[in-house]
């Protein structure tokens, strides 16, 4: 569990590779029918998607779409566990909001720590593709667009998010997200996009975070 990439270190054989996937999978597949079976069939769109997502490794750049929409298919869920019937605006901004962050925040810094395997292994990704200079400025546009759409589910959420909470929110945006993916496009470093990252990583959990708080304090 804790050793990266097993099955190419042969800490895990093929066989038991296989079984060890399938079972977890098995796992997550009964949690997610009983959570709510629209949860199931999100769960094996998932899968799909995961599946053709690093089938076009070597293909094309564009399959960071694809990962941004499956990154996204996990809040999806989420929703439908707790209320079967949710807003359709709710969840598409939702849905938007966790594919930009996905793109500009997890995805292309990624890519770009690993540009040079990348480039050995002659992977299509975005860095690679269209050089560091334009992947930083897409990863900026991406991360603005999420910032903005953040504020966007706070307003149609159910709860109401006074000055305070929005307050707390704009802080957690720019030191998470807008300042460390500005200081990527300045500097072109790798170094800059493993911050990012990094930062970036925390964001989502510290908009649940203000939600708890603010459920508490209600």
């Amino acid at each position: 569990m804790l050793v990266r990439h097993p099955l190419a270190k042969g800490v895990l054989g093929l066989t038991e590779g296989v079984l060890w996937a399938l079972g977890w999978a098995c796992v997550a597949m009964v949690g997610a029918w009983l959570l709510n079976p629209v949860c199931f069939f999100i769960f094996l769109a998932g899968g799909v998607l995961e599946v053709v997502y690093c089938r076009l490794w070597q293909v094309t750049p564009l399959r960071s779409l694809i990962n941004g929409i499956v990154k996204s298919l996990g809040a999806v869920a989420a929703v439908f566990a707790v209320d079967p019937r949710p807003s359709a605006l709710f969840v598409l901004v939702l849905v938007a909001l966790i594919f930009f962050w996905e793109i500009g925040g997890q995805n292309i810094p990624n890519d770009w720590t690993d540009i040079e395997e990348d480039r050995r292994f002659k992977a299509k990704t975005i860095p690679v593709k269209l050089g560091l200079g334009r992947a930083g400025l897409l990863a900026l546009v991406c991360l603005v667009v999420a910032f903005l759409l953040t504020f966007l589910l706070l307003w149609i959420s159910p709860l109401s998010f006074n000055a305070f909470y929005l307050l707390i929110v704009t802080g957690l945006g720019c030191w998470l997200l807008l300042l460390p993916v500005m200081r990527l496009v300045q500097a072109n470093a790798r170094r800059q996009a493993m911050d990012l990252f990094n930062r970036a990583s925390h964001f989502p959990l510290s908009l649940l975070a203000v939600v708890l708080v603010r459920l508490i304090f209600s």
